[in-house]
């Protein structure tokens, strides 16, 4: 397949993210929560997380979000990507989507439909819009050290 045909299934799969958004509904009283802004692109995300202690497993991801395409695709795939896995394939999945936006060596294969992002590391104020509900997902689990 060439480039340009990765491209645009890309753009297909980004879209399709933001025209049928995953995992978008009320979350129960006991899902944590979080809001983030993006104040470069204007992006917004609630995000709640229904997360095990016992098992150190993420069971539910849902969220509001508004803002650019690149952000809401991204929080759909994230919710789609991240919903059953453990902290440590959370954190293996997390690395690798970083690495990726940034240029960075990282496996295509852990993930899954956010490898159409790839294309962010060539626009650089983009990466936030990409990265904020991954940042969410990590301050909601006492894991952002920024």
């Amino acid at each position: 397949m060439s480039y340009l045909n990765d491209e645009s299934m890309y753009r297909e799969i980004i879209m399709d993210h933001v025209k049928n958004p995953r995992n978008i509904k009320t979350p129960n009283d006991h899902y944590r929560k979080t809001y983030l802004k993006n104040p470069s692109c204007g992006d917004e995300l609630y995000l709640y997380v229904d997360y095990d202690e016992t098992t150190n497993t993420i069971k539910d991801i849902t969220y509001k979000v508004t803002g650019c395409s690149i952000c809401c695709s991204s929080v759909s795939m994230m919710s789609e990507l991240l919903t059953n896995k453990s902290k440590l394939e959370m954190a293996l999945i997390i690395e690798n989507f970083n690495n990726m936006v940034t240029g960075k060596e990282y496996n295509p294969e852990v993930l899954g439909d956010a490898v159409s992002l790839k294309g962010i590391v060539n626009v650089p104020p983009r990466i936030k819009c990409a990265t904020l509900g991954y940042k969410a997902l990590l301050q909601i689990l006492g894991e952002d050290h920024e």
